[in-house]
């Protein structure tokens, strides 16, 4: 690495007498194997890490000796691995910035002051960056963790945590055994009643799961001097600033303060659990529900590393590479300084192959993850509120890539440490926009849209009850071939049985009657056989219900009813759909598209091929041709597996409860399926749509523009 010694600029720093300012601490640290240094500075709660040859150095500065003096000895003694004259600028403006290094002198106070002032306007523009994450302090938990420590402390221990371990699977296993019970009531979270008792459990968990946090950072020697409010994503969320945690020796140690608040909450949720299996539905049923809901949603977004929560310093600290995220960022840069702009000067971020590779793997996944996760959000809120939503995607333009776009561009153009290599990093960068441009912007490429679909046969007749009654015997199982008039299933009805046995008896009570009638009294022997006549009409009527307690087949063909099994013992009405009947035949595939696809596949002369796999057999491509298309919207789903309700992707209205009631319009396309195509009724498939071609940007342009018109 050629890295030049001297800066043109040392000539302003190299006779100054700094020393560490009074109360900065040091303590030795081993990272990934290395020795380091960590200074402290406790009254700002700022931490910064050193390498041995840089800490050598400023160790040498005592406020006498001057930093040319310092620099000369430390390359005396460590030659090529001493920092050069440019990284000891960049090193002691870091250091002076921090307030870690004092200059001396009756100034030094105002330089504090102005250095407090600058870092505060600093970090009110990094809270304006991260608008949708503003912290807020409000007190000093301290005295409150003091109190708390002695308490609870019993449970900072191995056993403890032995325990809670169980008591997790014990929580799972309840879930596990009501999983149907509890997949049903997750669609009472959002209900209108549920809110206010789910903001007050997770308002309830979040303060515990904050303290949690301080708790073992005060348990392990850390301070903790700053709790608030975070507003996230315009909640409001607890936070507790445990950053001392970074400067505790053992890594572990730092990842149990990490995990502690994940540990809390997943606690509640097994305690949730457990009163939500032994309770019946209520107010404390209710809780408990949300608790479960809670916990399993701390698991999934604030374990999550590639976000900066509580998952992403655990990672930190279990991979021992501190910053994980400032350093991912810098090691990218430095590939592009290095490759592409030929910088061969610069030092490595790291000089371990490894731990290279984890901050490359690290920085793409973040990356990825974050910008979709912040492309949710603003979806979500401009679904709620529009305005809102495109004031928020505008702002998060400018910031994404209006202002590092601008950042850039000044760098390339104007930045000292480029030097001879500014043509060739303006000649790349303007190559890489200009191919990225035509790329995007002219070159054409196929355009797909995909679906889901139902494969159907479309010859069926539906199973309707005929009469009212408990069913006794499932005679044929779903999936059946069944012939014409075959028993589906038996019911029964006493109480129709005995208004069959009383119509009887009534019936030969009228008989006799009948025959001990004069035959002088012509009027009541008419009388007796008109009431004869009714009942026999009533008799036959009760007969054919209960013929009718036997359901047939309508056709013949194959018996299509998933939910007949567990029929046995249920009472059914007339009128109850039990399911269908569908005739052996020519299969086709029923698929669902909202109005944006609509508009987009059946623009005339834009759809070129179409093809389907199913969700059970993704590897077999099947192609088919379209039959049909409705021209209308409609409302009511054919099939409820193509709703939310059933697995699907269309969103279905939350009061309905056949799960068919579709929450906007959708349009029908019919798709006929080879002969060859080896699948059943009832399957469902994705199908993808192949139109012509056109470029990248303009197929998202016109997707973006007729998005926004349906919202």
């Amino acid at each position: 690495m050629n890295r030049p010694t001297h800066s043109p600029d040392w000539h302003r720093i190299g006779p100054t007498r700094p020393a560490l300012r009074p109360g900065v601490t040091a303590a030795r640290r081993r990272f990934r194997q290395r020795r380091a240094y960590v200074l402290n500075d406790p009254a700002a709660n700022t931490y910064f890490r050193l390498d041995p040859v840089s800490y050598h150095l400023v160790g040498l500065l005592d406020g006498r000796r001057t930093v040319d003096q310092a620099w000369w000895l430390t390359t005396d003694r460590f030659g090529d691995s001493a920092p050069t004259q440019n990284e000891v600028l960049g090193l002691l403006g870091q250091m002076y910035q921090l307030n870690l290094l004092s200059a001396g002198g009756a100034a030094d106070g105002e330089q504090l002051l102005a250095r407090k002032r600058r870092r505060q306007r600093a970090k009110t523009k990094k809270q304006a960056a991260s608008w949708l994450f503003v912290k807020i302090p409000l007190a000093d938990p301290a005295p409150a963790l003091d109190f708390l420590l002695p308490l609870v402390r019993w449970l900072i221990h191995r056993w403890a945590l032995v325990a809670w371990t169980l008591l997790l699977v014990t929580g799972v296993t309840q879930i596990v055994l009501e999983w149907e019970t509890f997949r049903a009531e997750a669609m009472q979270l959002l209900r209108v009643q549920n809110l206010l008792t789910l903001l007050g459990v997770f308002l309830v968990v979040k303060l515990v799961h904050e303290f949690g946090h301080g708790l073992l950072c005060r348990n392990f020697g850390g301070a903790v001097h700053e709790m608030g409010i975070m507003f996230l994503v315009f909640h409001p969320v607890p936070y507790c600033d445990a950053t001392s945690s970074w400067g505790l020796s053992s890594r572990w140690q730092r990842a149990m303060v990490g995990m502690a608040g994940v540990i809390v909450e997943l606690s509640f949720a097994a305690v949730g659990a457990w009163v939500w299996t032994k309770t019946q539905p209520g107010p404390i049923h209710d809780v408990a529900y949300n608790a479960i809901f809670v916990g399993i949603a701390s698991l999934l977004f604030n374990a999550n590393p590639l976000l900066r929560f509580d998952g992403y310093y655990i990672l930190s600290d279990l991979l021992d590479i501190p910053n994980l995220y400032v350093r991912a960022n810098n090691q990218v840069k430095y590939l592009i300084q290095r490759f592409a702009f030929g910088m061969h000067q610069l030092r490595p971020v790291t000089s371990s192959v490894q731990e290279s590779l984890w901050l490359i793997v690290y920085w793409m996944s973040a990356w990825t993850y974050r910008m979709f996760v912040f492309t949710a959000i603003i979806w979500f809120v401009s679904g709620q509120l529009f305005g809102l939503g495109i004031l928020l995607a505008a702002f998060a333009g400018f910031m994404w890539i209006g202002v590092p776009l601008t950042k850039f561009v000044q760098w390339v153009s104007s930045n000292p440490v480029l030097g001879k290599h500014r043509a060739r990093a303006a000649l790349v960068t303007s190559t890489c926009v200009a191919a990225t441009l035509i790329g995007l912007g002219l070159i054409p490429v196929d355009e797909h849209a995909r679906a889901l679909a139902v494969i159907e046969n479309p010859e069926f007749a539906q199973l309707v009850v005929q009469a009212n009654g408990f069913v006794k015997t499932v005679v044929c199982e779903d999936g059946r071939p069944v012939g014409h008039g075959d028993a589906i299933l038996v019911m029964s009805n006493p109480l129709l049985h005995m208004q069959r046995q009383e119509l009887t008896a009534q019936k030969a009570e009228l008989e006799i009657q009948l025959w001990g009638a004069t035959a002088d009294d012509s009027a009541k022997v008419h009388v007796i056989q008109e009431r004869i006549a009714a009942i026999d009409q009533q008799i036959r009527r009760a007969d054919q219900q209960l013929e009718a307690l036997t359901l047939r087949s309508p056709k013949k063909g194959v018996l299509v009813a998933p939910r007949l099994d567990d029929a046995v013992g249920r009472y059914l009405e007339r009128g109850d759909v039990l399911g269908e009947v569908r005739v052996q035949g020519k299969l086709r595939a029923t698929v669902v598209l909202d109005q944006t696809q609509n508009a987009l596949i059946f623009e005339e002369g834009r759809l070129k091929s179409l093809s389907l796999r199913t969700m059970s057999r993704p590897d077999r491509l099947i192609t088919g041709t379209l039959e049909r298309a409705v021209p209308s919207a409609l409302n009511v789903l054919r099939h409820v597996a193509l709703g939310s309700a059933g697995g699907g992707r269309v969103a279905t209205e939350l009061r309905d409860l056949t799960g068919r009631l579709a929450a906007e319009g959708v349009f029908e396309a019919y798709i006929g399926l080879p002969d060859h195509a080896k699948v059943h009724p009832g399957q469902r498939a994705v199908v993808r749509f192949t139109l012509d071609k056109r470029p990248l940007l303009e197929q998202w342009r016109q997707r973006l523009l007729q998005t926004l018109a349906g919202r």
